[in-house]
């Protein structure tokens, strides 16, 4: 009768279910500890992931941006300064056998020639000291040297035959460095800016690409991030009925941080390197081919006067080196080149390098100094035809002065204007250049150092978060 009576009392103090017994609550209270450990090693892991994928990211744009600026671009320059070097040299001789040049064209001439002798020399040292890609490199440079001595040894033999007065002799000599000049020599600066421009390109795509993957990457090392920082919160919240965890809270604060910085960083260093080639490098090397072409030209100018035999050849290389660097739409004279480029159609009907240019402009006084030099090149082009114009009329004499006029209306005074445009457009997108590659190396080095410091303080916070609880339920 009292173990009746008693059971009523108990039944009031069983547990409601077998989950709520004392032994499934101890089992329960013995498993919080793994499980936050577990979140502990979850959320150290994706973190370590995520530093891993951001400094990985931020080194191989670095590396991008440093193979594009500092190996491929200063080689392909010099290539191009290599040839209008080259065709400057030949000019400057070819002036001094003129027999028409007075004694300042001829001090001009020399000094030049001596200044040009001592910028080769500079140049070839400064490309054999920034060579990257071996042999495909090495070899045009080693032809570069050998085919140089060479010229330089005609030429000399031709100076040496003009003043021992064997006229034929000389015209002879010159020849043969000029075919070594429009052969081994070109072939060879032409083939040293092809290996470096096939791997600026190679590196800018290949730059793009891996940005690209790398976006993707970071996206997923964010993501598990953020599921294990909101799966250790959600656990939390369900076993101790607390809303919010401060230490999983900072964590997940510095985790927005991270996401706004690196996406940010990533951003601005793609975007430097795209700015780079395509704003930048694209105007570079267009205005280099453009003085490189004109340099040609100014060449060919002088040989054809001196050697009457090959003028015929050497106009016909003449048109060809101007039409690359500006080929007009029918009917526009040269006078009224700049008003057509700098009216409503623009480059419309233009073809050629420094419309190629025009095409490009990004940055200030980029444009102004173009059509500046459109300018120049339009009258040089005028004072050209009209050297051609005394040569076919017999007036040989006044063709050379022309030719070798530093005066106002005077040929090499047109090029020298020439040459003075196309560098204020050069140094306005070398400058430009210049920034855009420091901009891209340091928004990489941020990224980096920002990853390995905030997912520290990440992974620090949220293990903070996780002791409290872990020493609260630790058996």
């Amino acid at each position: 009768m009292k173990t009746l009576a008693l059971r009523p009392a108990l039944s009031a103090f069983a547990p409601a279910s077998l989950h709520d017994a004392p032994l499934a609550t101890v089992a329960r209270a013995r498993s919080t500890p793994a499980r936050l450990l577990q979140l502990g090693a979850a959320i150290v892991g994706a973190a370590l992931l995520l530093a891993l994928t951001l400094t990985h990211s931020a080194g191989s744009q670095r590396a991008t941006l440093r193979a594009v600026g500092y190996d491929c671009a200063p080689s392909i320059v010099a290539a191009w300064r290599l040839r209008v070097a080259l065709s400057a040299l030949d000019a400057s001789l070819v002036d001094q056998f003129l027999t028409a040049a007075d004694p300042r064209d001829l001090d001009l001439a020399r000094r030049e020639m001596h200044r040009l002798r001592t910028e080769l020399g500079t140049l070839l040292v400064e490309a054999a000291g920034n060579v990257t890609f071996g042999a495909a490199e090495k070899e045009p440079l080693v032809r570069l040297v050998a085919g140089l001595g060479q010229y330089e040894a005609e030429m000399m033999r031709a100076q040496t035959l003009e003043r021992l007065g064997h006229h034929d002799g000389a015209i002879e000599a010159a020849a043969l460095g000029q075919n070594l000049l429009r052969g081994p020599l070109r072939s060879a600066a032409e083939a040293l800016a092809r290996v470096n421009a096939d791997a600026f390109e190679a590196a800018c795509r290949q730059g793009h690409d891996a940005a690209e993957r790398q976006g993707w990457a970071m996206f997923g090392a964010f993501g598990l991030t953020a599921a294990a920082l909101v799966g250790a919160q959600v656990y939390l919240q369900r076993r101790t009925r607390r809303l919010l965890n401060p230490g999983l809270l900072a964590a997940s604060a510095l985790w927005v941080l991270l996401a706004v910085i690196a996406g940010s960083r990533h951003y601005r260093a793609s975007e430097a390197l795209r700015e780079a080639r395509a704003d930048a490098f694209a105007s570079i090397a267009a205005l280099w081919q453009t003085r490189a072409s004109a340099a040609e030209a100014n060449r060919l100018e002088s040989r054809a006067l001196l050697d009457p035999s090959v003028a015929a050849v050497a106009l016909g290389e003449t048109d060809v080196a101007l039409a690359h660097i500006l080929r007009r739409p029918a009917g526009v004279p040269w006078t009224r080149v700049l008003a057509e480029l700098d009216g409503p159609r623009g480059t419309s009907g233009f073809d050629g390098t420094l419309a190629v240019a025009l095409r490009n402009v990004t940055y200030p006084d980029e444009r102004e100094a173009l059509l500046n030099a459109a300018q120049e090149f339009a009258r040089y082009a005028e004072t050209d035809g009209v050297i051609r114009q005394l040569a076919a009329s017999d007036r040989r004499a006044e063709a050379i002065r022309l030719c070798l006029s530093h005066e106002r209306d005077g040929s090499n005074a047109a090029f020298t204007r020439l040459e003075s445009a196309l560098n204020q457009a050069l140094d306005v997108n070398q400058a430009q250049f210049e920034r855009a590659l420091a901009r891209g190396q340091a928004a990489s080095s941020s990224l980096g150092q920002s990853a390995c410091w905030l997912t520290l303080l990440l992974t620090g916070a949220a293990l903070a978060g996780l002791w409290p609880r872990w020493r609260e339920y630790a058996p």
